[in-house]
C-alpha cells in the first residue's frame, strides 16, 4: 500500500494537479505520484494515450527541468501538467527512473483518495536520449510549478 508522507499530502492538497517524483517510506525505488481530476483518471484507465515527460526548457536565461504528464484526451488540446524538477535528489531520482526505463505510477483524485496505481515502462530509446540531455544539477534553479490546459499557454 502506497502511504503519503506529510510534505506530499501538503502539496496534493494545495494543487489542482500535478506530477511529483518521491521514494516512499516503505518503498526503495522512486515513483511518480499524479494529481488528476477523475475523469481524466478514468480516461488514462481506459487507454487515453499518456505521456510522462522529463524535459529540459529555456525559459529566459534559464534551463528548467520539467517533469511533466500529457493526456490526450482531446486531439487538438491534451491535458498538460507539469511541476519544475529542481532538486539534486529529485534529479537522482529522474535518471534512475530513465536508467530502469520502468516506474511505478499511482494516481489520486481530487480529494487526495487513491485510485489506482500502474507500472509504466518507457520506450528504451527516448529513455536514453532523455538521459543524455539532461543537464547536472543546477544549485540556483528555483522550484516553481506549472499546471495548465495547452489551450492556455505553450512552452516555448
Amino acid at each position: 500500500m502506497f502511504i503519503l508522507g506529510e510534505r506530499l499530502q501538503q502539496a496534493l492538497l494545495i494543487e489542482e494537479s500535478g506530477i511529483w517524483i518521491i521514494v516512499a517510506d516503505n518503498e526503495t525505488d522512486p515513483s511518480i505520484v499524479v494529481k488528476l481530476p477523475t475523469p481524466l483518471i478514468k480516461g488514462i484507465h481506459t487507454g487515453l494515450p499518456t505521456m510522462i515527460i522529463f524535459a529540459v526548457v529555456n525559459i529566459g536565461r534559464d534551463k528548467v527541468r520539467l517533469t511533466s504528464l500529457q493526456v490526450d484526451d482531446d486531439e487538438a488540446l491534451p491535458y498538460f501538467t507539469s511541476t519544475v524538477s529542481s532538486g539534486y535528489t529529485e534529479l537522482q531520482h529522474i535518471k534512475e527512473i530513465l536508467n530502469h526505463q520502468n516506474i511505478l505510477v499511482h494516481f489520486f483524485d481530487e480529494c487526495i483518495r487513491p485510485v489506482m496505481s500502474a507500472e509504466c515502462t518507457l520506450d528504451p530509446i527516448h529513455a536514453k536520449e532523455a538521459l543524455q540531455d539532461f543537464p547536472e544539477y543546477v544549485p540556483d534553479m528555483v522550484n516553481r510549478k506549472f499546471s495548465y490546459s495547452a489551450s492556455e499557454s505553450q512552452i516555448p
